[in-house]
């Protein structure tokens, strides 16, 4: 009896230590980033979603890459969500073999905004890269 409360009060106490830290929604454990290995972009993220909640990818693209700037999102990726908006919106977007590429013209040191809507829970990833630039791997655990 004993160590089923003690076994009890540990489980909760992780439970809510991983809710704090963002492990069940925001805070953070909750959100994280991931740069090009050239340096030519960086990505934020949330690590963990929830099933028809919002969510966004935000880039961060270095300022020295040239006009017009492609963001290449892998379709497979891009199929377990909704696009509600994209800020600022893309000047064209077309299909590129297993990727959707998004153009778009920049101005000063340039920042665009996926806003999403999860649509699939489980754990999700794909690769985005920008204009050429060397790949990233995106990873999420979208919770039910």
């Amino acid at each position: 009896m004993q160590r089923t409360r003690k076994a009890a009060a540990v489980g909760t106490s992780l439970i809510l230590a991983g809710a704090l830290a963002g492990l069940f929604g925001s805070g953070p454990m909750s959100s994280t980033q991931a740069a090009a290995s050239d340096s030519s972009f960086r990505i934020e993220y949330p690590r963990f979603a929830r099933f028809e909640a919002p969510m966004s990818l935000v880039f961060h693209i270095d300022e020295a890459k040239a006009q017009p700037i492609d963001i290449r999102i892998q379709k497979e990726y891009l199929r377990n969500f909704a696009v509600q908006q994209i800020s600022p919106p893309p000047v064209e977007s077309r299909i590129e073999g297993d990727y959707l590429a998004f153009m778009f013209e920049s101005r000063g040191s340039p920042l665009i905004k996926f806003d999403l809507r999860t649509e699939r829970f489980g754990a999700i990833h794909g690769t985005v890269n920008v204009s050429d630039g060397a790949p990233v791997i995106v990873k999420h655990f979208i919770y039910p």
